[in-house]
């Protein structure tokens, strides 16, 4: 017999971060999947004609895609997650967001040219409401 464990939301969101915070130090040693699709991803923006604007990566944690669409774009994007160590693991000179995509996104955030994310929409309490507030904004 399997038993379920219903969680308070709130609960969950706060153990998930906890675990990625805790996780944050090893996570390129162990993300594989992660890096393969950063990597796909990469490669189908190359061939895109982005538009002039902010670049964003939701969900960027360490900044895997991020990295990747900075080399084949040449320009950079703001990582965006909600795991402060995870963000700390990206390069210091990128700029970061420590923001829960739960949330709306800041009123700031307009007119975007890309908004990439990999592997993040699985975490979100409500991904139909919150992808269509990501895409008002581009």
């Amino acid at each position: 017999m399997v038993s379920l464990i219903i969680m308070n939301n709130k609960i969950w969101l706060k153990e998930i971060k906890n675990n990625f915070n805790q996780a944050a130090s090893d996570y390129k040693d162990y993300c594989l999947i992660q890096k393969y699709f950063a990597k796909k991803i990469g490669n189908f923006i190359k061939d895109l004609k982005i538009p002039n604007g902010e670049l964003f990566d939701f969900g960027s944690g360490t900044g895997l895609l991020a990295d990747e669409i900075e080399i084949v774009l040449k320009r950079n994007l703001c990582r965006v997650d909600f795991c402060n160590n995870m963000l700390e693991m990206n390069k210091k000179s990128r700029k970061k967001l420590l923001w829960d995509l739960n949330n709306d996104l800041p009123s700031y955030i307009e007119n975007c040219a890309l908004i990439a994310s990999n592997f993040c929409i699985h975490w979100l309490n409500e991904p139909e409401k919150i992808l269509k507030n990501w895409f008002h904004k581009l």
